[in-house]
């Protein structure tokens, strides 16, 4: 039998971290948005997109502060473009 997984051992605290903070705002806004409560829907919409902002800001920096090789590009042309975005 061939496994599909991988040989590395993951860590789950970020996934669950990331899960924490971002589920309940969304299912506040889902309730929100069932009960036709707009203060609800807005005010925990609003968390959840602060929350992804600064998700995406922590991981940009843990990545640039770690190293990380950067990927092959699928599209060369555009490979400079990219690297320049991503440097700064």
């Amino acid at each position: 039998m061939i496994a599909i997984t991988r040989v590395e051992k993951g860590n789950p605290i970020p996934g669950v971290a990331i899960a924490t903070a971002l589920m309940p705002p969304l299912c506040t806004a889902g309730y929100g948005l069932a009960t036709l409560n707009i203060n609800y829907f807005l005010g925990a919409f609003y968390l959840y997109t602060i929350n992804c902002f600064f998700i995406c800001i922590a991981t940009f920096f843990v990545i640039k502060y770690l190293k990380y090789p950067a990927a092959a590009a699928v599209d060369p042309k555009n490979a400079q473009e990219i690297r320049y975005v991503l440097r700064y």
